[in-house]
């Protein structure tokens, strides 16, 4: 699948709006057929695994099938389990399909996910993205797609990782017409882990952030009519 940007987007504008703040939000990204593309192939995949992160930093991945074959007492168990009932420490809980990893290797190619991480490390796209971000350092990105359902959630985190190189992250909307009461929205918190910015999930956005920078994803409501789908990574420099 071929992929190109919106024509409107302003390369200088956002470039100033993230030197600012370390943050911008640029729609629409993408040309509008392309993001539509996505969207569809997003909602025709069945393929999305259970992801949880649980007590002592363990983290559980469930394939369809095997989600599928626990109780609902099980599910509840996992899913109380994962909830950060304590003062620190990283949880969350969403559903993901992975594409490419920090270390560049491809789980699905041929897929429009695939094409579409492949664009974001395409030349001109790394080109771009250098020029926002202001770090000639930039030479490609990982990506997963996430969706959020009721009760789905990401705690407060920095996304430092140890061992692995991130000069940014990104998170690109596929998500129309959402309220701020159904959540999902993306959080940023001060040092004190008040929230200084929130943001409703938005259709065909890229959001670019600094790493670190302290962030959340708040809890889908249980009457939010839709997922919050968007894929996601971070841009990294060359591999050493």
């Amino acid at each position: 699948m071929e992929f190109a940007l919106d024509p409107s987007l302003d390369v200088d504008a956002a470039a100033r709006t993230y030197r600012a703040g370390g943050h911008v939000q640029i729609a629409p990204f993408l040309a509008e057929p392309c993001a539509q593309a996505l969207r569809a192939h997003l909602d025709a995949r069945a393929d999305w695994r259970r992801d949880l992160r649980l007590p002592g930093g363990r983290r559980s991945s469930f394939a369809p099938d095997e989600l599928a074959a626990l109780s609902p007492a099980q599910r509840q168990a996992l899913r109380a389990l994962a909830a950060p009932r304590e003062a620190k420490g990283f949880r969350f809980a969403y559903e993901s399909i992975g594409v490419v990893d920090h270390a560049g290797r491809h789980a699905e190619p041929g897929t429009p996910l695939d094409d579409f991480a492949a664009f974001l490390s395409a030349p001109a796209t790394v080109d771009l993205l250098r020029r926002i971000v202001g770090d000639p350092a930039i030479a490609f990105a990982d990506a997963f797609a996430s969706r959020y359902g009721p009760g789905d959630f990401l705690a407060i985190h920095e996304d430092v990782r140890e061992g692995v190189a991130r000069i940014a992250a990104y998170t690109f909307g596929l998500t129309p017409e959402w309220r701020p009461e159904w959540g999902g929205l993306l959080l940023f918190h001060d040092a004190a882990g008040d929230v200084v910015r929130g943001l409703v999930p938005r259709w065909n956005a890229l959001n670019l952030f600094a790493v670190p920078a302290d962030h959340s994803v708040s809890e889908v409501a249980s009457f939010a009519p839709a997922p919050r789908l968007s894929i996601t990574g971070w841009l990294h420099p060359a591999l050493g």
